[in-house]
């Protein structure tokens, strides 16, 4: 990644900031709560999300931030909150979770609200998620899993060097339809 593109501000456990050309990634707060809510709170908001309830109330996103923060002490998962740079308005959510430190791997996820889809915010996330995982946290190997109708985050990944390991047919269960799971994987020496 050109050093240009991705900048580390803090590097303490509980601080950790990473900035893009229009993007700063940074722990959730509590005040996030409510903008987290209306970011997703209607299906069509969050078409292919994994962990978020049909069914989407404010008090969800406040216990979603309780547990990453839980995560967070514990270096289970390192979620954040994506922002706007000029505004600092929270625009997604992304992170580097199911880490595994005996095997230094993990996962990355991200969900970008919908007006703010289509605009390369993903692809800078995913950078810059990669960056800190192999260069900070010295992981070696980063995957992403994603319904196989979701071709545009397959995108995101591939652009970002990803190669697909797998297709998990049927795996997963949604609107009474049973879907196709891709699996890439990224090892650091690729990156």
């Amino acid at each position: 990644m050109d050093a240009k593109s991705f900048k580390l501000k803090s590097m303490t456990q509980n601080d950790v900031q990473l900035e893009t050309s229009h993007l700063i990634l940074r722990r959730n707060k509590k005040e996030d709560a409510k903008q987290i809510h209306e970011n997703v709170r209607r299906p069509e908001d969050r078409p292919w999300v994994y962990a978020i309830k049909d069914s989407h109330k404010l008090q969800d996103s406040i216990d979603w931030i309780e547990k990453n923060h839980e995560k967070w002490e514990s270096r289970e998962a390192f979620q954040f909150a994506i922002t706007l740079k000029e505004t600092g308005e929270v625009i997604g959510g992304s992170g580097i979770h199911s880490i595994n430190w005996d095997h230094r791997r993990a996962e990355v996820g991200y969900l970008i609200r919908r007006q703010d889809r289509n605009k390369g915010y993903a692809t800078e996330v995913v950078k810059a998620l990669l960056d800190y995982a192999f260069n900070e946290l010295k992981l070696n190997k980063i995957s992403a899993k994603m319904y196989a109708v979701n071709e545009v985050s397959a995108k995101v990944v591939e652009k970002c060097g990803f190669k697909l390991e797998g297709t998990f047919r049927k795996e997963l269960y949604k609107d009474g339809i049973y879907h196709d799971e891709l699996r890439y994987g990224l090892l650091r020496k690729e990156f």
